[in-house]
């Protein structure tokens, strides 16, 4: 999220706690976010990672008051592949050849 030297702004150390709380409420047995969730302080958001972040999962951007905006996962590419190869399959098998009965 941050580099070593840099200082911890309030929407870092928001994000921090609001992990600590995802963590806990799952450890007790009843989680507040998707397993998997990546937790981004809001000064970071527009870094330009965010898409690769959703590709792997939800996203909770967080800013300095603690307030967090939910962002679900991306799955665009998986169901675009999914029809890519669904079509393909029909098409193979709408070629295939019959034989006479």
């Amino acid at each position: 999220m941050a580099t070593v030297d840099s200082p911890r702004t309030n929407a870092f150390l928001a994000a921090s706690r609001a992990l600590d709380r995802a963590i806990e409420t799952a450890v007790s047995g009843t989680p507040s976010h998707p397993s998997g969730t990546t937790f981004v302080p809001a000064d970071l958001a527009a870094s330009g990672r965010l898409p690769a972040y959703r590709r792997l999962g939800p996203v909770s951007i967080v800013d300095a008051d603690g307030n967090e905006t939910r962002l679900s996962h991306d799955r665009f590419w998986g169901i675009a592949l999914a029809v890519v190869i669904a079509g393909a399959l029909f098409w193979a098998l709408a070629r295939w050849p019959r034989v006479p009965a």
